[in-house]
């Protein structure tokens, strides 16, 4: 008899260890921005770094200032540290620049809302030293370290270096010494530290005045010396007003630290009825106009590496503020969110209280969000639904004619992305209402049907919040967060079932195989918990992909138990299958992230960015050493980072869902090999590996599951091009409506979501729509095809125009869906706590945070399945493997 465990909600005390570091996340929430620890870095580090580079260039001399480096050997190292600077300072800010709702209105006359002005000038303030760095870098200098005089004038060189040191010193002066509210003790005693260093400041800088002017005898070395300590001091205040030194900070309780800020002073609202919104200051607004305008003249995709990321980060700060809509009612910040002290610091099992503040948010059974407004999605009128005919569109746009295998890519890839969309992505269907799609009299289909019509289910609305304005809203089965649903479950009855009680293991048969058979009613597991689905997310969707990852990582998450019980001994059943399911989960977003995700979109750009998106600019091997330098996504990764809703409750949006119907990965024929040579063992259609069938290879004594793996790996999956839906998904047995074509299924799934059409969707995304129906392909049989089928280039179905576009170089769907991409791929990690500011040893421990580091897809595979060893690809194990 199992044991049932205890799956009651567990609340954590914090460790003074966690409170203290919560406290110190507390205040950066509040505004200190992680990327002062480098403004910090750089002014300390210009002034040695370039007199230490110039000695090992092979100069000799000292020079009279850090200016006069700029005509010698280091020179570019100067202007580069300088506009790293710039950039710094540029992207800094105190505060979110925000403005509060009026608290009352005077009549029918609503009073102008009115900015924090306080905060608003050090965000002013550090743009315009921004500002002066670049044009002192961009000004050159009439001197050099030997102090003689070079060709040219340094005069304006000279009167921006005196306005940067002059907005340093008004920082750490005037900024640093204001309060909010009465000043504590200590921060007292910091103004007097930040006066001093500004006294310095000015001493120093004096000295170096008066060495050019009224003593001018004195050695160069003492100008040099001079500047270089005026920049010690402002760094030496600028960190300490980061919170970054350890003294003098306050001793406050930490409670107040997290207190919620009033509604209303966060962001504004009322703009539209389904976001709030921030206003941006004048470098950001600049930064995203500069980034649409290069993308519309050139496409990021035409750029160079450097330039196309930078645009690439403009474009997603603009959709994360024009294209994330909520469809709850639940009002909430921009970001950053602070820590709650006594919130829960595990996973649970429906995905509760993972925003401590609206537990509900993203659980099991919460709506879908919408990319677009309500009231501009499409209509969901029976007439514009079936326009034109989905069975229409499957057979003339979809149908697969010849296999087009997208050979860059291995099948675990395909299996992969299903793997997580049913971690993600499960709408509920209606058993008693079902869309009748016509037959033409010619349809073959004709025959399995009563009516002559084939019966499509029916998606279960739910009418509330926001549906006045546009179509129903749905509600996912899954949860919407990166959680690893899918595998855990999202019912308490599922959950306990799945384990063994004992070491928090999951539950696998004696020769550590999957325990069920989703697609069997008369499975023993799946009568007891219900149905199929309820273990998997979706059970008509159950295949011999589903269930190799299924098995590979319920095995994952025994490995991690049975690793941090060697480490932590007294720890309970509970203990260990909670931390181990945060590993599990985050070691899958990972692999997302960093393996498929570029192997998708395989362009130099996105290899970079997606890992930038994980490791940030400083990389792997920095944080190995040095682990996460800052608290900006950029620089560090989101990972460890301050979490953000960017003004929307977070939800998997409808057009996310919509741009992952990728079914034409799949091939219709299989072949599967042995893992030692190669050798045939079985062959057979898509229908031998799926539905009840899985389970027949999976307990065939002839092959193992490392032939399965080995198989997968080694086969192609299709291209995501129309005349490539796999023939074996056009006549998909279902268990509830019966016989029925999957690709009118996705092109009708859409438009009864409301999902826009093709030309709708790219104009809510800034994006070029197509005139007419030669702008969508060169090639003149599919717009002759196209003209054929649809009455007018806007009525192009959604999924039809992504296969039909251009992709970028490497890519394996369309730069439209790849803009939805780019928003919702770093939202599911930057707005869940258990990747942000909980993703810390206190919480995965540092044994958890170094599993999710060191390993792969490849090193998952390899520790389940060593045998493999002689062809798994490391470098990405979703691309092609070695043949054995």
């Amino acid at each position: 008899m199992w044991h049932q465990p205890e799956l009651e909600p567990l609340r954590q005390p914090i460790s003074a260890a966690d409170e203290e570091r919560l406290a110190a996340l507390g205040g950066l929430a509040g505004g200190y921005k992680a990327v002062q620890l480098l403004i910090g870095a750089v002014a300390f580090l210009l002034g040695p770094v370039l007199v230490i580079g110039y000695l090992f260039t092979g100069g000799t001399d000292v020079g009279p200032s850090m200016s006069s480096y700029y005509n010698s050997d280091v020179g570019d190292l100067f202007v580069g540290m300088l506009f790293a600077l710039a950039f710094l300072f540029a992207t800094y800010h105190f505060r979110p620049v925000v403005w509060p709702v009026p608290a009352r209105t005077r009549g029918s006359v609503t009073p102008k809302p009115k900015p924090d002005v306080s905060y608003r000038l050090d965000n002013w303030l550090a743009n315009a030293a921004g500002a002066a760095a670049v044009l002192l870098a961009l000004c050159p200098t009439n001197e050099n370290p030997s102090g003689d005089h070079v060709d040219g004038s340094g005069a304006w060189h000279f009167v921006w270096g005196s306005i940067l040191f002059l907005l340093l010193a008004v920082f750490a002066g005037c900024r640093f010494r204001m309060s909010s509210g009465a000043p504590t003790r200590e921060k007292l005693l910091r103004n007097r530290v930040y006066l001093g260093c500004t006294v310095l400041m000015l001493v120093f800088l004096g000295l170096f005045a008066a060495r050019w002017s009224v003593l001018p005898g004195l050695p160069s070395e003492v100008g040099l010396s001079c500047e270089i300590l005026a920049l010690w001091a402002f760094a030496f205040a600028w960190l300490l007003k980061s919170d970054y030194l350890p003294f003098l900070r306050d001793r406050s309780d930490p409670v107040n630290l997290f207190k919620a800020p009033a509604r209303g002073g966060k962001v504004q609202t009322g703009q539209h009825a389904w976001r709030s919104t921030v206003r941006d200051g004048p470098v950001k607004s600049v930064g995203m106009w500069v980034a649409g305008t290069v993308d519309r003249a050139w496409g990021w995709d035409r750029l160079r590496v450097f330039p196309a990321l930078l645009t690439l980060l403009g474009l997603r700060m603009r959709l994360r503020r024009e294209n994330l809509f909520d469809t709850t009612g639940v009002t909430v910040g921009w970001g950053p969110e602070r820590p709650v002290p006594s919130r829960r610091l595990t996973r649970s099992i429906d995905g509760t209280e993972t925003d401590p503040h609206h537990p509900g948010m993203g659980a099991a059974g919460s709506r879908f969000g919408h990319n677009f407004p309500p009231d501009q999605l499409d209509s969901t009128d029976r007439s514009r639904v079936m326009t034109p005919n989905p069975r229409t569109v499957s057979n003339e746009l979809l149908a697969r004619r010849a296999f087009v295998p997208a050979t860059g890519l291995n099948m675990l890839f395909a299996a992969w992305i299903q793997f997580e969309v049913h971690d993600w992505m499960h709408h509920r269907l209606e058993p008693d209402q079902a869309w009748e799609v016509p037959l033409d009299a010619t349809d073959p289909w004709r025959t399995h049907t009563a009516n002559g019509n084939m019966a499509i289910l029916r998606s279960e609305p739910d009418v509330g919040y926001g549906a006045e304005q546009g179509p129903p809203n749905y509600r996912s089965m899954s949860t919407h967060w990166w959680d690893a649903s899918q595998i855990y479950g999202t019912d308490p009855r599922v959950s306990a079932r799945l384990r063994t009680g004992h070491g928090g293991r999951l539950r696998l048969t004696d020769d550590a195989r999957l325990p069920f058979d989703p697609s069997n009613p008369d499975d023993p597991l799946v009568r007891e918990v219900g149905d199929g689905s309820a273990l998997v997310g979706a059970s008509s969707g159950w295949w011999l992909g589903l269930a190799m990852l299924h098995t590979l990582f319920m095995r994952e998450h025994n490995a991690i138990c049975d690793h941090l019980a060697r480490v932590y001994p007294a720890w309970t059943d509970q203990q260990l299958f909670d931390t181990a399911r945060l590993v599990n989960a985050a070691l899958m977003a990972k692999i997302h992230t960093v393996e498929w995700t570029p192997a998708l979109l395989a362009n130099p750009v996105l290899e970079r960015a997606m890992n930038i998106n994980w490791w940030g600019f400083e990389g792997q091997a920095a944080e190995r050493w040095l682990g996460r330098l800052v608290k900006s996504e950029e620089l560090s990764g989101i990972p460890g980072t301050d979490l953000y809703y960017h003004g929307v409750p977070y939800a998997i949006t409808e057009e996310f869902v919509a741009v992952y119907r990728l079914h034409p990965l799949i091939p219709d024929d299989y072949e599967i090999r042995s893992s030692v040579d190669n050798t045939l063992l079985r062959e057979g259609r898509f229908g031998e590996i799926s539905g009840r069938r899985t389970h027949e290879l999976l307990d065939n004594v002839d092959m193992s599951m490392s032939d399965l793996i080995y198989s997968f790996a080694t086969a192609h999956p299709g291209q995501v091009v129309l005349h490539n839906f796999p023939d074996e998904l056009r006549t998909f047995s279902d268990p509830d409506a019966g016989l029925v074509d999957l690709a009118a299924v996705d092109i009708l799934r859409n438009r009864e979501r409301g999902v826009p059409r093709y030309n709708e969707f790219r104009r809510q995304l800034r994006l070029k729509p197509a005139k007419r129906f030669k702008d969508f392909s060169d090639d003149p049989a599919i717009v002759h095809e196209l003209e054929r089928v649809y009455a007018a280039p806007d009525d192009v179905d959604l999924i039809v125009g992504l296969y039909t576009e251009r992709k970028p170089e490497g890519f394996a769907i369309s730069d439209t869906a790849f803009r939805v991409f780019i928003l919702m791929a770093s939202r599911r990690l930057k707005s869940d706590r258990f990747f942000t500011y909980d993703y810390r040893a206190g919480v995965y421990t540092q044994e958890g945070l170094d599993w999710i580091d060191d390993n792969t897809l490849a090193s998952v595979i390899l520790r389940h399945h060593p045998d493999l060893g002689g062809v798994v690809r490391h470098d990405n194990a979703f691309k092609p493997w070695s043949i054995a």
